[in-house]
């Protein structure tokens, strides 16, 4: 890994050394602290190092920035494509074996959806029942793409406004994050 993220996680460490998850409600793990390591090392990276990737990705087609929206009865479901096999605009890919897992998980019914990757309005990451906009109902594989289904919880607040943004068609964004059960594998994609 390089020298940054080193001193990051370290500083992660030592920042939340005896603290506990508010999520979980027990003492953070390693590779929690890894994960939240990672989030702060992407947030020093500069645009510009994804550009071209980010050209490519867009030219190739099949991703979608906005998800398909389907009406059943009065409930309302978003389908979009979050992850795949390919190297994304994050520089990251999951492996086969992630993809099925992420499968099993989302049609488990049980992975909740938050807006605005969790974030309160100061930017702090907050997962709470408040911030449920949706839960994850359904997935598959779609050549190399992970594309699932979120059912819309309809008494979020920012609900209306979400579906009609994606009625619109306007380029909503979409992504999973995740832990792994060990600490990624990272590699040098040229």
């Amino acid at each position: 890994m390089p020298k940054k993220f080193d001193e990051i996680l370290a500083g992660v460490k030592r920042n939340n050394k005896g603290k506990i998850n508010p999520r979980t409600k027990k003492p953070y793990t390693e590779s929690e602290l890894y994960a939240i390591a990672m989030a702060q090392y992407k947030k020093t990276k500069s645009f510009s190092v994804y550009a071209t990737l980010s050209k490519s990705w867009e030219g190739e087609g099949p991703i979608q920035k906005s998800g398909k929206t389907i009406e059943k009865g009065n409930q309302r479901f978003v389908e979009v494509i979050i992850s795949g096999l390919e190297v994304d605009r994050e520089n990251e890919k999951m492996s086969q074996k992630a993809i099925t897992d992420m499968i099993d998980q989302f049609k488990s019914g049980t992975i909740p959806f938050f807006s605005d990757h969790g974030l309160d309005d100061k930017g702090n990451q907050t997962y709470s029942w408040k911030g449920i906009m949706g839960v994850w109902t359904d997935a598959k594989q779609d050549g190399p793409h992970l594309r699932a289904t979120v059912r819309l919880n309809k008494a979020h607040p920012d609900h209306e406004q979400f579906w009609g943004y994606l009625q619109e068609g306007m380029p909503v964004g979409f992504s999973v994050a995740g832990m792994s059960g060990e600490p990624p594998t990272m590699e040098d994609i040229e």
